[in-house]
């Protein structure tokens, strides 16, 4: 963590979720995703968290992260949108702020769910 910030510093993360059928489905639809976007060249890398079957959405994104904020924002999203279940999900951070993408965000085999302020420290651990 870098002198400047604090372990309470957040940062903005895009996340979607899916439910690839093998391994290189669940590759395709990372690189579909990641070329679609504008990443910020000074934001943390990309977060997968992925198992090899369908679990609760809850257990699948507590992969990425303890933050209870996080957690449970993305999951109400997830049953807002039908989401019980699946075994891919990928977290997409904005360093600037910026729009991660041109107009509207990608919503296709993966479903996005939305943005959430991420905490910045563990963001930057994964990196």
């Amino acid at each position: 963590m870098s002198a400047k910030q604090h372990p309470d510093d957040r940062i903005i993360g895009a996340l979607w979720l899916g439910a690839p059928s093998s391994g290189e489905d669940e590759g395709r639809l990372y690189e579909e995703l990641i070329a679609e976007l504008h990443i910020d060249p000074d934001a943390p890398g990309p977060m997968v968290a992925s198992d090899e079957e369908r679990v609760p959405v809850e257990e699948l994104i507590e992969n990425l992260t303890s933050d209870s904020l996080f957690i449970d924002s993305a999951v109400l999203q997830a049953q807002k949108k039908g989401l019980s279940h699946a075994s891919m999900a990928v977290l997409v951070f904005s360093a600037s702020g910026r729009a991660l993408w041109p107009d509207y965000p990608p919503n296709g085999e993966l479903t996005y769910l939305g943005l959430y302020p991420f905490p910045a420290d563990e963001a930057h651990k994964k990196d």
